[in-house]
């Protein structure tokens, strides 16, 4: 169980890892006006968000078989028939649904920063 947890956090961290390096790629070009520059990533990374809520809603129903963790996994350490797509698909859902949790949380971070930047000059 271990180590098929360890290896769906490495294939939804690998996938999380690239569209990171897709919004930080934006980010950077627009870093010519800050705030549009903090919008689009907040933009962007709430897509990141839905997507990884949509693939962890999905995963119960997917074929496991045709999952990176399965390919993964040694033959030796498949888990059989359907009792491992069952434990394949729900760890599979946990990880994206928490992953998709802390992209929602740095969408919201990223929308803050803009806000900030006006709100704080006007306070003091």
């Amino acid at each position: 169980m271990d180590q098929i947890r360890q290896l769906a956090v490495l294939s939804v961290r690998r996938g999380c890892g690239f569209a990171g390096l897709a919004v930080a790629t934006v980010m950077s070009g627009l870093m010519f006006d800050h705030a549009l520059a903090f919008r689009s990533g907040a933009v962007l990374t709430a897509i990141v968000a839905v997507v990884l809520l949509v693939r962890g809603i999905a995963a119960p129903r997917r074929n496991f078989r045709e999952t990176e963790v399965w390919y993964l996994l040694p033959r030796e350490e498949r888990p059989p028939g359907d009792h491992g797509g069952r434990v394949i698909n729900g760890i599979l859902r946990d990880v994206y649904l928490q992953h998709a949790e802390w992209a929602a949380v740095i969408a919201v971070g990223l929308w803050l920063v803009p806000f900030l930047g006006q709100v704080l000059p006007k306070l003091g």
